[in-house]
């Protein structure tokens, strides 16, 4: 498994997927995880014990993780999204939780959330930016040509919605990790020119030039 160093115990929540749309709906960039706190601190239980339970940790969350894969492999793409919803509601600060999500949520053609999902992964953990080759997306599919497909759909998409700083984010994204090191930098410049604060996307800018100039 991909999960490592994680704490023992977790307060048992409900209706987590929601918190996350709630926080989602509420904060993009740097205020997101702050949106998810306000939402989980709101009353979720669903019995008459206002005390919560607990349980350990990292079996809790190690299952959300592969429960995701699996769905994720099998191309359930839209429950593969909400089992790493919970993921993510219960690591939010967790940056392979959030890759996950975004990954997810590209395979189902939800561009905003996987744009918003991968931004918050590389901003909590630059060090995803120097494992390109062990995080190349296609690995993650069975089928490499359906990733290519996807990748296409998205190039479409993109072509028809000039101006969406998203689209041009999660093409760059995908173009660095794949090692389309020139591709990168145009999509990359292109979301800047957009959204000049974007801080996910002004790292990969800054690590793709570094590999071309290599």
């Amino acid at each position: 498994s991909a999960c490592h160093g994680y704490y023992r115990d977790v307060v048992v929540l409900h209706s987590t997927a929601d918190a996350y749309d709630a926080g989602y709906e509420d904060g993009y960039y740097d205020g997101a995880v702050n949106s998810y706190r306000r939402q989980l601190s709101r009353p979720v239980f669903t019995t008459n014990d206002a005390t919560p339970s607990t349980r350990p940790f990292k079996s809790e969350y190690e299952e959300m993780l592969d429960d995701g894969a699996k769905q994720f492999r099998d191309g359930d793409y839209d429950r593969a999204v909400e089992t790493f919803k919970d993921a993510v509601v219960a690591r939010p600060l967790d940056a392979i939780a959030k890759l996950n999500l975004g990954h997810a949520a590209f395979a189902a053609g939800r561009y905003d959330l996987s744009a918003f999902s991968l931004r918050r992964a590389l901003i909590l953990d630059e060090s995803l930016i120097e494992r390109a080759a062990e995080l190349n997306p296609r690995g993650r599919y069975a089928d490499a040509s359906t990733y290519e497909h996807q990748l296409l759909r998205l190039e479409e998409k993109a072509k028809d919605a000039t101006g969406e700083a998203d689209l041009a984010f999660l093409r760059g994204y995908h173009y660095f990790f794949e090692g389309r090191i020139k591709d990168a930098i145009t999509a990359l410049e292109e979301t800047l020119q957009l959204d000049p604060n974007d801080k996910a996307a002004n790292k990969l800018h800054a690590a793709a030039l570094n590999k071309l100039a290599k």
